[in-house]
This record gives C-alpha cells, structure tokens and sequence, in this order.
C-alpha cells in the first residue's frame, strides 16, 4: 500500500477513517481522523479508497480532511433504507459482493464515499444482513428474530448492571434512594455469587456490578447485603453454600404444632408416654449444648429367686 491511501478500519464498535502514513511487513502506520497514530495489519482494513492525501500535509489539515470525509460518508449513510433493501433481497438469500449492493443503493453515483456508505450502514444495523465488508447476505428472518431477542437481553442486563451498581453505591454513601425495580434479581446475583464465586451461573453479572460499584471484596458484598436487611452480621453463610435446608417444611411444622397442642397428662393418643418429668443424666460436659443421649433412673424392688437344679440364671 502507498502513503496517503485513504483506508477505513473497525475499532471498539465504530469505523474509523484514516490516512496511511507509511507501510511495510503487512503494517500500517495510520494518522486517524481521532488524531491519533495507530499501527495495524493490513488485514484488518474494511475498506481502501481510490482518493489519497498528501501525508506530508500539516498533520492538523489531514486530521480535518478525514473529518470531514467520514461526517461525507456517515451522511450518506444514513439515505440508506437497510429494511427496504433486506424486503427485497430476504428472497434470494444469498451473498451479495460491495460493488453490486453499492450499485443497488446509488444506480446513479457509486464512488469510494458510496462504498463506504454502504458498508457503514450494514454495518450499524446488522439485524437484516450478515456483514462482511466486502459482502453481505440477508438474514432469514428467524435469524433477524434471535438477533433482535439477543440484542434486548443484552440490554437488559446492562441495565440491570447499572441499576444494581447505582444502588449498591448509594447505600454505601448513606443516600436515601429508591429499592431498583430489579431490586430481588439483583440480591439473587450478589448473594449467589458471594457464595459460590466462579461457580455462580451469575458470575459475569455479579462482577460487573460490584466492578461499576467500586467493590473490591467479597466482604463488602456480605457488608452490602447486611446494610440492605437480607442478611444479618452472623448469618450463616455455610448452611445457604452448601444448601441445608433452614426452614422445616409445612408438613413437618404442621406435624410438630399438632403434637404441641396434645394434653401433656401423660397418655398421648399416639402410643407415646410423657415422660418430660423425670431428671435426666447425661456424659456430656457442663457447657455442652448438643446432647447425644440422656438417662433417667428409677429405683424399685427386684426379686431373684434361685432354681439350685439349674445351671440357668432365672429372674
């Protein structure tokens, strides 16, 4: 490639419009229409003009040139009705090179800002075709479908992100600020991730958040849910990691109030005998708080008799 090539390149989501400065070994050394110099492959070129600019122009000239030749094209842009021309082409679903769509865009005018035009507006709206810089195929329009439901979760979790962030930093600063509406999805996330880190299926999600809200720990995690009333300081955080139960179910609790309820004079209907009265003893220690077993004795009268022609004990 030639010094002064006007070149075109995708960078962070945006084309951008530059001037090669010089090349060599498959790189460039571009000046940007963003007044920087970059380097790059060639390969990564989504587009190369016929027109050139003197590279040896005052540097702040070229930078005004690329300006003005990219605000040209983005212009040109936006005349393009993607939705039209997909409608037309859906049908025949198949490639179509730059040259013939540039063609089907401008049948009057087709030059390098056209080009560009073309690639620029496919490129900002990919929900009706495939982009490629040198071709584009229409999308089915069950592809179309995904795309567009993949585009709004997507949005949707950046705004959950956002929103747990915001709210995250609000408490820590002591500002009075509405619950998000994604209040619960949000402690879902935080708690889930506290507890099982990379393990979580919310990891991504929990780290941009705390990432937004300037979190460094997993201790200011466990402080944030405290401050917010979803947990306590001595929760127990093992007991919820490793998923033991902490309620009993309704039918266990329905069972204990019942037999809660039965007279204590001793004859429970079930064939059990109170017997709540009588001291027990324990091996346990004094300040054990969990016992195993405990014993009560009671003192009565056993006879033994003795049968001398046996050899047998009987009682």
């Amino acid at each position: 490639m030639e010094s002064g090539e006007i070149v075109e390149y995708i960078d962070a989501q945006k084309i951008i419009c530059a001037v090669v400065m010089a090349s060599g070994n498959q790189r460039l050394r571009l000046l940007t229409e963003n007044r920087r110099e970059v380097k790059i492959a060639s390969q990564r070129l989504c587009h190369r003009s016929i027109r050139r600019l003197d590279p040896e122009m005052d540097r702040n000239r070229l930078v005004e040139q690329l300006k003005a030749i990219a605000d040209s094209r983005n212009a040109i842009a936006e005349t393009i009705d993607v939705a039209e021309l997909w409608d037309v082409l859906a049908p025949e679903a198949d490639w179509i090179d730059l040259p013939t769509m540039t063609g089907l865009c401008f049948p009057h005018a087709t030059d390098d800002d056209h080009e560009s035009a073309v690639i620029r507006a496919m490129f900002q709206s990919r929900h009706h075709f495939r982009f490629k810089p040198d071709r584009f195929r229409p999308h089915t329009q069950a592809e179309m479908d995904a795309i567009i439901a993949q585009e709004q979760e997507a949005a949707k979790q950046q705004r959950l992100i956002e929103a747990g962030a915001a709210w995250i930093q609000s408490v820590r600063s002591g500002t009075k600020v509405d619950r998000p509406a994604e209040h619960q999805v949000i402690v879902d996330i935080l708690k889930s991730y506290f507890l099982f880190d990379k393990e979580s299926p919310h990891c991504e999600s929990a780290r941009e958040i705390i990432k937004q809200a300037g979190l460094n720990t997993s201790e200011e995690i466990f402080n944030h849910l405290v401050a917010v009333g979803e947990w306590c300081t001595d929760e127990n955080v093992d007991l919820l990691r490793y998923r033991i139960p902490v309620f009993f179910s309704p039918e266990t609790q329905k069972r204990a109030d019942t037999a809660a309820a039965k007279p204590t004079d001793g004859a429970w209907h079930d064939g059990r005998t109170d017997l709540t009265h009588l001291s027990t003893l324990t091996i346990d220690g004094q300040s054990t708080l969990d016992f195993d077993d405990a014993l009560s004795i009671e003192i009565a009268m056993i006879i033994f008799s003795w049968a001398f022609t046996s050899p047998t004990w009987r009682s």
